[in-house]
C-alpha cells in the first residue's frame, strides 16, 4: 500500500525554478533560506506520494491543489548513487480563473 501524505506546508530541499516559485506564490507563502524553500498553502492541500523507490533512488509525486481548482504536479527525484536531489515540473492544469 502506498502512503499518501496531505499537508499545508511542504519543504523543498533543493533549489526550484522561478517559474515554480511564481506559481506557488499565487496560492500561499514561499520563503527561501539557502537551498531550502518552504511553501505554506493558504487554503487547499499539498499531497505527496512515492511513485518509485529502489536502492538507487526515490521519486515522490507532489500535488498542489489550491481551492480555486488549479493543479500543479511536480516530481522530487532523489538519486542516492550520485547524491543528488532535484524537482521536475510534470504538469499544470489551470482553473478557469487562471487560464
Amino acid at each position: 500500500m502506498q502512503r499518501v501524505v496531505k499537508t499545508k506546508t511542504f519543504v523543498f530541499e533543493a533549489p526550484i525554478s522561478e517559474e515554480i516559485v511564481a506559481r506557488l506564490s499565487q496560492w500561499g507563502r514561499v520563503a527561501s533560506s539557502g537551498a531550502l524553500t518552504v511553501f505554506t498553502i493558504d487554503a487547499g492541500e499539498v499531497t505527496t506520494k512515492v511513485i518509485r523507490e529502489d536502492a538507487r533512488g526515490k521519486v515522490r509525486r507532489i500535488y498542489v491543489r489550491p481551492p480555486c481548482g488549479c493543479l500543479l504536479v511536480l516530481d522530487e527525484v532523489r538519486d542516492f548513487e550520485h547524491d543528488t536531489l532535484y524537482y521536475r515540473f510534470v504538469r499544470y492544469d489551470p482553473c478557469a480563473q487562471h487560464k
